[in-house]
């Protein structure tokens, strides 16, 4: 009894909601405090449930001036009820911009039915209630009467409602203010990018580009939280809600770039330098992450979160570090990054769920990027201000350099001076003996001049002698000569006759394999003959016996009998099959002879492409794909007819005996074995059964399929061209996977 009354008191609670009343036509209400709100934690509530009291006692209000829940993987119900007396339409404004999906039930009596609205981030701006992407809106029902709703949310994103409702002027009056807020912020980060700009352009100092790109960063973070894509592209819009971390990694990955240049942590902290090194290899790999979907959305962005929050204090510490250094920017870095940290772990805290959220944590970027670029003129100003001083102390070290020097060229010129008078006084006495030298030296010369006739009339007796001996060594060399061509001729003769042996020998073998081998290609041509006759036989005799069948039905007494008509139809249709054979036969006998045998350079590719062209058609009906590969070898000395024969039959067979159920792939490829060239042709058709067909697959006019027509004759040409040219032609294939040709071209064909 007592567990009754309290159920009843319990539903009595819940069923006695505060109604909001709207009055006023020109302002916006918050009704956070008056709804109340379910957390679905197991996913099992819907909006059939809702009469059910065990449901309906669970919505509770919410403990937080603005409900905030985080990153939740289930929905969130809320419950709120309106009255209306404005006498115009209102509207429910829900200020966030990245909820994935958001759905309205609207009660319509009292028997449990319900309207239904849906909105989110996919839905385009012409079928949303208002068309902004600022903001989710719903248009409530105009009725004066008490109206209870149920708003369901679902999201991968953190889930925070600031919930009012307004007429629809209104509602535009709230939003033209935030979007006048963030204009401002885009004005600020825009002028900060092009300063910065103009900076790097003019000192040429990388911190300043990447001071640019976090900036850009900083916009187009901004653009996707506050829905400003939409406007822009719905598939921009799509692909920024699948991949948000683009922006974030613009952000982080500039922000850690900027840290380690502005503080110069390679010169005054090396280990905090490898440890940004570090920070920005995370970035990259959560984008890496975030780009392939290698975890959940939702995981990721909680990892990065509880990560983000333990690396933070750490570019404080480098920053203070580097401070301690006696690097004074630094103290700048601090307090302008200090305040846009802090406000961004504030955003991260909130979004887990941690925090409460408030109107500021929507503009937490511009209120700390605003702050930041204060602060931070400060400490680019300063560091501008100390590139000045360091530049008036290097020209003063300069111009006290030169003094120096100017003094120093003085002292090294009056020093020259000297040592050229003492240079001057060294030569002097230097000539002076140089002509007592010389005297000396034309006394040196005279006793040589004597000496030297001496030297020529021996010169004069060693002439003669040397020209006696080389008469006699003339005499010598032509007898050696002759001696020494007469071993030569000897050798060559000896070497000949030795060359002449062994050849006598190469020769006999050689002529013996010849004879063996001409001996098995007769056998061979006879075999080949025997069956020829036999098909030339077989194949001629069945159209002339139907000619002869026909013809002795042929009423010739009367050849004005109706059934004469019918007789010679079917007369010129066998001659016709009769031509078509003897043609068939002409081709291989032609093939067989070698006809027109001109061998010549040919390119597969180029082959290829006009068999393309001639099965043109084939190919399109039949959806197939090829796809070649002649990168080892594109190529070949060959007989230029027989290459493209032997591609056209290989393709169209492959097309026509295709697999109904797969798309005809096709794949031809050239490769080099030893003394071949191996053209093969794969496809997926439909296969033939080799062991049931053995021996049998290259004969003339063999069908394996019989659903599509055919002659039978394309593998035996196949095979006969391939003979001709001294070649061969292999096939692997299984039924119901496909077959592969390999045609063994020879690299030296005969």
């Amino acid at each position: 009894m007592l567990g009754l009354i309290c159920s009843m008191l319990m539903a009595f609670c819940a069923s006695a909601q505060e109604t909001i009343v709207l009055v006023e036509k020109n302002q916006t209400i918050d009704i956070n405090a008056l709804c109340y709100f379910f957390e679905d934690k197991q996913s099992v509530f819907s909006i059939e449930k809702v009469k059910e009291k065990n449901w309906e006692i669970q919505f509770t209000k919410s403990s937080r001036s603005i409900p905030n829940f985080g990153i939740v993987s289930y929905p969130i119900w809320c419950k709120f009820t309106v009255k209306n007396l404005t006498g115009e339409p209102c509207f429910l404004f829900i200020k966030s911009a990245t909820i994935d999906s958001l759905t309205l039930y609207i009660s319509q009596d009292s028997s449990s039915r319900f309207a239904t609205k849906n909105t989110g981030y996919y839905l385009p701006l012409n079928q949303r209630d208002l068309p902004t992407a600022f903001a989710y809106v719903f248009a409530l029902s105009p009725s004066s009467q008490p109206l209870t709703y149920y708003l369901k949310i679902t999201s991968t994103n953190s889930i925070y409602l600031p919930l009012k409702i307004g007429t629809k002027d209104a509602i535009w009056k709230e939003v033209s203010q935030f979007q006048s807020i963030d204009a401002l912020f885009f004005g600020i980060i825009t002028f900060a990018i092009l300063y910065n700009l103009f900076l790097y352009f003019s000192l040429r100092e990388v911190c300043y580009l990447y001071y640019v790109f976090f900036g850009i960063g900083l916009i187009l973070n901004a653009v996707y939280h506050w829905g400003y894509f939409l406007l822009l592209s719905e598939k921009l819009n799509i692909g920024f809600y699948h991949y948000p971390y683009t922006s974030i990694g613009v952000l982080a990955v500039s922000a850690t770039l900027f840290t380690m240049s502005f503080l110069h942590t390679a010169k005054y902290t090396p280990r905090m330098h490898l440890a940004f090194k570090g920070f920005a290899f995370f970035f990259i790999a959560y984008w890496f992450f975030d780009i392939f979907k290698i975890l959940p959305l939702q995981t990721l962005r909680i990892i990065f979160s509880i990560v983000v929050l333990l690396i933070f204090p750490l570019y404080f510490y480098g920053a203070a570090q580097v401070y301690r250094q006696g690097f004074k920017p630094a103290l700048f870095y601090l307090l302008a990054w200090g305040v846009f940290l802090l406000t961004a772990v504030w955003m991260i805290l909130s979004n887990l769920g941690i925090f409460p959220a408030a109107f500021f944590i929507n503009y937490q970027l511009q209120i700390g990027a605003a702050l930041e670029m204060l602060l931070l003129s400060f400490a680019l100003a300063h560091r501008i201000k100390i590139l000045e001083e360091e530049k008036i102390k290097t020209q003063s070290l300069l111009l006290n350099s030169l003094q120096t020097n100017e003094r120093q060229l003085k002292q090294q010129q009056s020093d020259l001076e000297e040592q050229i008078q003492e240079r001057n006084l060294d030569l002097q006495n230097r000539q002076e003996e140089i002509l007592r030298q010389n005297e000396e030296l034309l006394a040196q010369q005279e006793e040589m001049q004597r000496q030297k006739s001496v030297i020529e009339q021996q010169n004069q007796e060693l002439f003669l002698q040397n020209r006696r001996m080389k008469a006699n060594e003339a005499v010598l060399q032509k007898a050696y000569f002759k001696l020494t061509q007469a071993q030569k001729t000897i050798q060559e003769q000896h070497e000949q006759l030795k060359k002449y042996n062994e050849n006598l020998e190469a020769q006999i073998q050689e002529r013996t394999q010849q004879i063996a081998k001409a001996n098995a290609e007769l056998i061979k041509q006879n075999n080949q003959l025997e069956q020829f006759a036999f098909i030339t036989a077989h194949n001629l005799r069945s159209p002339v016996a139907r000619i002869l069948g026909l013809a002795n039905i042929l009423d010739t007494k009367n050849l004005n009998n109706s059934d004469n008509q019918f007789v010679l139809e079917k007369m010129i249709v066998v001659a016709h099959e009769l031509e078509t054979v003897i043609k068939d036969l002409n081709i291989i006998l032609d093939i067989k002879k070698g006809i027109n045998q001109i061998i010549e350079v040919i390119k597969f590719s180029e082959k290829l492409e006009k068999v393309k062209g001639l099965l043109e058609n084939q190919i399109y009906d039949s959806k197939a794909q090829l796809e070649a590969d002649f990168s080892q070898i594109d190529t070949i000395q060959s007989v230029s007819p027989y290459v493209e024969s032997i591609l056209y039959n290989l393709i169209s067979n492959a097309i026509k005996y295709r697999n109904p159920k797969k798309v005809p792939y096709i794949k031809i490829k050239t490769e080099i074995q030893t003394d071949y060239v191996v053209l093969s042709v794969a496809d997926n058709g439909l296969g033939i059964d080799l062991e049931a067909n053995k021996g049998k697959i290259f004969t003339l006019y063999r069908r394996f399929h019989d659903h599509v027509e055919g002659k039978g004759l394309g593998l035996y040409l196949i095979k006969t061209q391939m003979e001709t040219l001294g070649g061969k032609v292999e096939i692997t294939s299984k039924l119901g996977e496909g077959t592969t040709f390999y045609v063994f071209f020879p690299r030296r064909p005969s």
